[in-house]
């Protein structure tokens, strides 16, 4: 696949954290199903649940989509798990991008599906925390 890098295709052929979570806490999406690419991101919350320590003890994704939507969806997963919510609405799809070392240009639009289904899924708790 010309124009991907190796991590991007190490995360399309191993992708991490694939698949649906039981228990989830949380579930976002994006994308229309049957129109392109879809991400589900299923999240599980921990810490004390006071606002200020809540962390994602717990991601994984379905994507019904292309190589750079798996490796998108695979990364992001990595970058988050474990790390406080707020942290993770920080990141952007430029981060994203930047952490996968980059897609063809036709595909910069996965890393920007892969966070807005981890940001719909966290809109809960972001409401709740009052940001």
């Amino acid at each position: 696949m010309p124009d991907y890098t190796a991590n991007a295709l190490d995360h399309f052929a191993n992708p991490r954290n694939a698949g649906a979570l039981e228990g989830a806490d949380l579930v976002g999406t994006a994308g229309t199903p049957g129109q392109g690419p879809h991400v589900q991101m299923f999240v599980k919350l921990g810490g004390a649940g006071d606002g200020n320590s809540t962390t994602i003890a717990d991601i994984r994704f379905k994507t019904w989509g292309c190589p750079a939507a798996i490796a998108s969806c695979s990364k992001l997963t990595e970058m988050v798990k474990g790390s406080p919510v707020a942290e993770a609405l920080s990141v952007t799809p430029g981060n994203l991008l930047e952490a996968i070392g980059g897609l063809p240009l036709g595909k910069h639009h996965c890393p920007r599906l892969a966070v807005a289904a981890l940001r719909d899924a966290l809109e809960d708790v972001k409401t709740a925390k009052g940001n």
